[in-house]
C-alpha cells in the first residue's frame, strides 16, 4: 500500500485545495444555534505562543500546527513519531531521537554538534524532543514552529522549533485518572489532581507509569524481546501565584525516569541485515575485536542459544545475539520558573530553567550470539593461533551526563497603538560528559602494550636479540576509574575502548521585534537577534586491540624471524626450516601481546596543512593548547602522523589512565532577523510574506559518539535565508479552514561528516597526494523548494475531515569533492566523479575519487507527506457522545545519506490508525478504543549500508575492492566462502522499523 500513484496524489490535492468551492457550491444551510457550533465548542480556535504572545492560528502569520490535548486523544497522537505523521514537513529519527523540519537536521548525536531544531518546553530549551511524547493528561498543546525562528528563539531554530506547552493549576479543583493497556503486554497509569490552595495560590500535581513489558523484536538466542519495552515514570509539581495585582509567579518541578527501557531512543529499534552472516575472522583492522560469527567454524565454540543462521533473513522483527540491550534514565531534574510583572502599558517576563539528566545505554557491541571459540590457523590468519581459545563477547556502555539552565528576560508591550514591540536577552549554560567504555567479557590476559613500540620492537630483532620488551601500560579504567553512575564492568572482562566527549558551553542573544498596524488591513514586522556561542571542551581517547593486529603482526613476522633464527641459531645449533618456523611461531607467540594498545596512532595534523616544506602539518582547527617544538617539526618525528610526541597536534597522554587527551575551543556570532508583510482584506483572511535569517553555531565533533581525535574537529556556522508566502482562510459559513504556505529557502553550511579528499597543498602535483581523511565539512548550497497545505473542514457538525500536505525538495547545489564509503573510487553508474584522485604509487594512478553532491537531496527529507483523518460523532440523548476516527498516513520516499543511491534508500510507506471513543453524558468518563497500523504495514524509520571488503585492494579495475557497488551475494565475485571473505567488495543493507499492529484501551476518569 505504500505505493501511492500520482492520480491519488493530485486528487487529495484538488479535494483541499477545491474545498472553498465545494463548500460555496452548495445551499447555505441553516445557521444551528451558537452553543452547536464547532467555533462555539473550541475545535477550530487554537491559541498558541509560537511568537512569545497568546494568538491563534489563523491570525498569526507563522506555519505552525498546533496539536492539542483533544486532538491528540480524538486521533491517536501519542508520540513525536506520531507529529511527524501529521505535521507537514517534520521528520523524526526514533532511534537517534533526530528531529528535521523542511530538510533541516543534524547527522550526529555529538553533543559538540548542534541540532538544527530547537525543543522548548514550557519555554525552557531542552536537547531531546522526547518531552513532547508526555501523555496528553499533562500536556496542553504542542506547537510545531516551520521555518527559521532566528529572532524570537535563536538557539538551534535554524529550522523550526517545537514548543511543548503543559497544562497549568485550575481556579477550581479538577482531577483525572487514565487507565491503559493493550498487546505486547502494555499497561499504564495516569494522574493529575489541581485546583486553589487560596484565591491568589493554586496547584497542580500528577504522575504517570508506563510500561510495555514485551518486545515486538525477538531474539532468536532465547534471552528476552526488545524493541518497545519500556517501564517509564514522570511526575511533576505545578504551584502558580497572583502576588497582587502586578505580579505573577509560576513554578514547575518534574522528574523523568526509565527503569528499563528495550526500545528507542538508543535500544535496539532493528534487527540483523539479511544476510548470511559474515564468518570472516575480521573485516577490517578498525575493529576492536574478532568476529563472534567467525566462531560457526568451530563445533565446539561457547554460543548462547543454538541459532547458527541469521533469522532476519526470514523474519525482519528476529535477531540472534547474547546480551539483551537497554538504557537507563535516571530520575531527571527539571525546573521551569516563570515571572510576569504587569505595568500598565508593558510586562516584564523572567522565564529561567535548569534541566539535568542521567542517561546510560548498554549494547551487544559485538553483535553475535557467539562468546568464544578456539582457533585454526586457517580461521584466525595465523599458526600462533592455532589451537588458542578467543573471546569475542563485548559490550558496550554509553552514559550521557548532561545538564544546562538558561534565563531569558522579555519585555512585551501592552500599550494600545499601532506599534508593538517583544525584545530580550538570553544566557545559557551547558555542560556534559559523553562516555563510552567497551568491554570484553572475559579477559584474555597479559600485558597491554604500545603499538608502535611493540612494531619497533619486532622489527629490530628484539625477541631474538633478548631485548626487553616495550614497557606495559596501565590498564583502562576500571569501576575506580570509571563514573559510578555508568556501572562497574563485568567482573573478570577487559576493558578495551574508552572515549569522553566533555564541554563547558555558553550561548548569549539580545532580541528585538516589532509590529506596525498600518491600519485594518496591513501590518508590517521586523527583527533583529544578535547571537554569540562559545563551545569549550576537551577529548579523551584510548583504545586497545584485542587479537585482530596480534594476528597481523605474528603472521607477518614469522617469515623474517624463520630466516633470522635459521641464519643465527641460538647456541650455534643448527635448525631446519620446519623447526626454525615452529621456534618463531613459539617466540611470537609469547613475545607480541593479544592487547595492543593503539591510542598512539589516534590524531594527527590536518591532512591539507602538510606539505614538502611542512611534512607534519600542524593540528586541525579547533584544537588548542598545540605545543610546536624544532624537535617534533622534523620529518622523520612524524611518519604517518604516529609520532611519540604528539604535543605539536595538541595531543597529551595520562600516564595513570593512558589516555590521550586534547583541547577544543570555538566561538561564533551572527546577526539575524525577520522582515514581513500581513495583509488582511477581511477578518476570515491573512495573507502574509515573510523573510527569516537563521543561524546555527559551528561545532566540534565527530560524525557519532565514539570520537577518536579525528584530525579536524572543527566545523563552521550553519545560515539560512528563507522566503514564505503564506495564506491562511477561514470559511466561517462552511466551518473550514484552508491554511497553505509556499516556501524558499538558501540554505548555507549544511554540516555533515564525510571522507574527504585534500586539496594538493603546495601545488608539486597529483603524486603523492595528501591521504583521504573524514571530518566535518559545510555543503555551500542547498537549496529548498517547499509547498504545505493544512485544511480542517466539518460539512456538518458531527463530521469533520483533516488533510495535511507537504512538499519539501531541499535539493544540493554545488558541493566539495568528497568520497562515498561504499563507492570509494566513484564506480556507480549514478557517481559523479568530481575533481582528481587522491592517487598512490600504483600504475595508472587508481586511488579513491571524490564525488559531487550536485542535485542531491539532503538525507531523512521526504519528497510529499500526506495525512487524512476523518472522524464521524453521534451525540445520545443524554449527552454522550461516540466518535469514530480514521487515519491514513503516507510518506514518500527518502534516503538516509547526502549519496542518494538505492542502498541508501528509505521506500515509501503508508499507515492506517483507528480509533473509537465513547464519552459520558456528564463528561466523567471517556472509554477509548484503538488500533494503530491496523494492516500491520511495514513502516520504516531508517534504512543503512555497510560494506564488506574484499581481502585484496586490487591494482585494477574491476577486482577486489576497486568494483562498482553491488549487492553482496547477488553475484559469484559477492558471495564469500565460509570464513573468507568475498572475491569483490560489496554491500549489505539493515533496515529499523516504527513498531508493527499496537492494540489498546484507556480509560478517562474525571472528576
Amino acid at each position: 500500500m505504500a505505493q501511492l500513484n500520482r492520480i491519488s496524489l493530485v486528487s487529495l490535492l484538488a479535494l483541499g485545495l477545491a474545498m472553498p468551492a465545494m463548500a460555496q457550491g452548495q445551499p447555505t444551510p441553516q445557521a444551528p444555534p451558537e452553543e452547536d457550533q464547532p467555533n462555539a465548542r473550541g475545535r477550530d480556535v487554537v491559541v498558541v505562543t509560537a511568537q512569545k504572545r497568546e494568538e491563534t492560528v489563523q491570525d498569526i502569520a507563522v506555519a505552525v500546527t498546533a496539536i492539542t490535548s483533544e486532538l491528540r486523544d480524538e486521533i491517536g497522537l501519542t508520540t513525536v513519531q506520531d507529529y511527524t505523521n501529521f505535521a507537514p514537513g517534520l521528520t523524526y529519527s526514533t532511534a537517534s531521537d533526530r528531529l528535521g523540519m523542511r530538510g533541516v537536521t543534524r547527522t550526529s548525536n555529538n553533543f559538540g554538534i548542534r541540532s538544527g531544531i530547537s525543543n522548548y518546553v514550557d519555554g525552557v530549551y531542552f536537547s531531546s524532543a522526547i518531552p513532547a511524547s508526555r501523555e496528553p493528561i499533562f500536556v496542553e498543546r504542542v506547537e510545531v514552529v516551520r521555518g527559521p525562528q532566528g529572532t524570537l528563539y535563536g538557539r538551534d531554530s535554524i529550522g523550526g522549533a517545537l514548543n511543548v506547552i503543559t497544562k497549568r493549576p485550575t481556579e477550581e479543583f479538577e482531577g483525572q485518572v487514565n487507565l491503559n493497556y493493550g498487546n505486547y503486554q502494555t499497561i499504564g497509569v495516569a494522574g493529575t489532581v489541581a485546583g486553589p490552595i487560596t484565591d491568589w495560590m493554586r496547584y497542580r500535581v500528577g504522575y504517570s507509569k508506563q510500561a510495555q513489558n514485551e518486545g515486538y523484536l525477538d531474539n532468536y538466542a532465547g534471552l528476552d524481546t526488545e524493541g518497545g519495552g519500556r517501564d517509564d515514570s514522570y511526575m511533576e509539581g505545578q504551584l502558580e501565584f497572583d502576588l497582587g495585582d502586578r505580579l505573577d509567579l509560576w513554578i514547575r518541578v518534574g522528574s523523568l525516569n526509565w527503569d528499563v527501557r528495550r526500545g528507542a531512543p538508543g535500544a535496539r529499534t532493528g534487527v540483523d541485515s539479511p544476510y548470511p552472516y559474515n564468518t570472516r575472522f575480521f573485516n577490517s583492522t578498525a575493529e576492536l575485536g574478532p568476529n563472534g560469527w567467525a566462531g560457526l567454524q568451530d563445533p565446539g565454540r561457547n554460543q548462547t542459544g543454538n541459532q547458527n543462521t541469521n533469522p532476519s533473513i526470514d523474519d525482519r522483527w528476529g535477531f540472534n545475539t547474547s546480551f539483551t540491550n537497554f538504557a537507563h534514565l535516571w530520575p531527571t531534574s527539571e525546573l521551569a520558573v516563570e515571572a510576569v510583572w504587569h505595568a500598565n502599558s508593558f510586562d516584564i517576563k523572567y522565564l529561567g530553567g535548569y534541566v539535568h539528566y542521567l542517561y546510560n545505554l548498554q549494547q551487544d557491541q559485538d553483535g553475535t550470539a557467539v562468546n568464544s571459540f578456539t582457533c585454526t590457523t586457517a580461521l584466525c590468519g595465523s599458526p600462533t593461533f592455532n589451537g588458542r581459545q578467543i573471546f569475542t563477547d563485548r559490550i558496550s556502555d554509553y552514559t550521557e551526563n548532561r545538564g544546562w539552565f538558561s534565563n531569558e528576560l522579555n519585555f512585551i508591550s501592552t500599550w494600545d497603538g499601532p506599534l508593538q514591540l517583544v525584545g530580550g536577552i538570553y544566557a545559557y549554560q551547558e555542560n556534559y560528559n559523553q562516555l563510552v567504555y567497551v568491554s570484553q567479557a572475559q579477559n584474555p590476559g597479559g600485558a597491554i602494550r604500545d603499538l608502535n613500540a611493540v612494531s619497533a620492537w619486532l622489527t629490530g630483532g628484539g625477541p631474538l636479540l633478548g631485548a626487553p620488551a616495550p614497557a606495559a601500560l596501565p590498564e583502562l579504567p576500571t569501576a575506580t576509574g570509571r563514573n559510578s553512575y555508568s556501572g562497574a564492568p563485568v567482573p573478570g572482562s577487559s576493558l578495551m575502548f574508552h572515549t569522553n566527549n566533555q564541554a563547558l558551553n555558553n550561548a548569549y542573544g539580545a532580541f528585538i521585534q516589532g509590529d506596525y498596524q498600518l491600519n485594518d488591513q496591513w501590518k508590517f514586522t521586523a527583527g533583529v537577534r544578535y547571537s554569540r556561542d562559545y563551545l569549550d571542551g576537551r577529548e579523551y581517547a584510548r583504545v586497545v586491540n584485542h587479537y585482530i593486529i596480534e594476528s597481523l603482526l605474528e603472521a607477518g613476522f614469522l617469515g623474517p624471524y624463520s630466516a633470522g633464527l635459521q641464519a643465527a641459531p641460538p647456541a650455534g645449533l643448527g635448525l631446519s626450516a620446519p623447526a626454525a618456523q615452529a621456534t618463531a611461531s613459539a617466540i611470537l607467540q609469547s613475545a607480541v601481546p593479544t592487547r595492543l594498545d593503539v591510542t598512539s596512532t589516534l590524531g594527527g595534523p590536518d591532512p591539507t596543512t602538510v606539505s614538502a616544506s611542512s611534512p607534519c602539518g600542524f593540528a586541525g582547527r579547533g584544537v588548542v593548547n598545540t605545543n610546536i617544538t624544532t624537535a617534533n617539526s622534523l620529518s622523520a618525528a612524524c611518519p604517518g602522523g604516529n609520532a611519540v610526541d604528539k604535543s605539536r597536534y595538541g595531543i597529551y597522554y595520562d600516564s595513570v589512565t593512558g589516555n590521550a587527551y586534547r583541547d577544543l575551543y570555538a566561538q561564533f556570532e551572527e546577526v539575524t532577523g525577520v522582515l514581513g508583510v500581513d495583509w488582511t482584506p477581511d477578518d476570515d483572511t491573512l495573507i502574509y510574506g515573510k523573510y527569516n535569517r537563521g543561524y546555527k553555531p559551528g561545532g566540534l565533533g565527530c560524525a557519532d559518539v565514539f570520537c577518536t581525535m579525528i584530525a579536524t574537529p572543527f566545523t563552521d556556522k550553519e545560515m539560512l535565508d528563507a522566503f514564505e508566502l503564506g495564506y491562511k482562510k477561514t470559511w466561517s459559513d462552511w466551518n473550514l479552514t484552508t491554511n497553505a504556505v509556499l516556501f524558499y529557502y538558501d540554505y548555507q553550511g549544511y554540516q555533515v561528516s564525510n571522507t574527504i579528499i585534500p586539496d594538493d597543498p603546495d601545488g608539486s602535483g597529483p603524486l603523492p597526494r595528501p591521504p583521504s581523511y573524514s571530518a566535518y565539512v559545510n555543503l555551500p548550497e542547498v537549496n529548498t523548494v517547499g509547498f504545505e497545505l493544512e485544511t480542517m473542514w466539518y460539512p456538518t457538525d458531527n463530521l469533520r475531515f483533516i488533510l495535511n500536505y507537504g512538499y519539501t525538495n531541499p535539493e544540493i547545489g554545488s558541493s566539495p569533492s568528497l568520497v562515498h564509503a561504499l563507492d570509494p573510487y566513484a564506480l556507480d553508474p549514478a557517481a559523479q566523479p568530481q575533481g582528481d584522485k587522491a592517487c598512490t604509487p600504483l600504475p595508472g594512478c587508481i586511488g579513491t575519487q571524490g564525488q559531487s553532491l550536485e542535485g542531491n537531496i539532503l538525507p531523512f527529507s521526504p519528497k510529499n507527506k500526506i495525512a487524512l483523518n476523518g472522524t464521524y460523532t453521534w451525540d445520545f440523548e443524554d449527552g454522550a457522545t461516540l466518535d469514530a476516527s480514521l487515519s491514513y498516513f503516507w510518506q514518500d520516499i527518502s534516503f538516509s545519506n547526502i549519496f542518494n543511491r538505492s542502498y541508501t534508500k528509505i521506500p515509501s510507506w503508508d499507515q492506517t490508525d483507528a480509533r473509537l471513543s465513547w464519552t459520558s453524558g456528564d463528561g466523567a468518563f471517556t472509554l477509548i478504543g484503538f488500533i494503530k497500523n491496523v494492516f500491520d504495514d511495514i513502516v520504516y524509520d531508517n534504512r543503512a549500508s555497510g560494506l564488506r571488503e574484499a581481502a585484496a585492494a586490487g591494482t585494477t579495475v574491476g577486482a577486489g575492492r576497486i568494483v562498482s557497488p553491488t549487492e553482496c551475494y547477488s553475484t559469484p565475485q559477492t558471495t564469500p566462502g565460509f570464513g573468507v571473505p568475498p572475491a569483490n567488495s560489496c554491500y549489505t543493507t539493515g533496515e529499523t522499523l516504527r513498531p508493527p499492529r499496537m492494540i489498546g484501551a484507556e480509560l478517562q476518569i474525571r472528576f
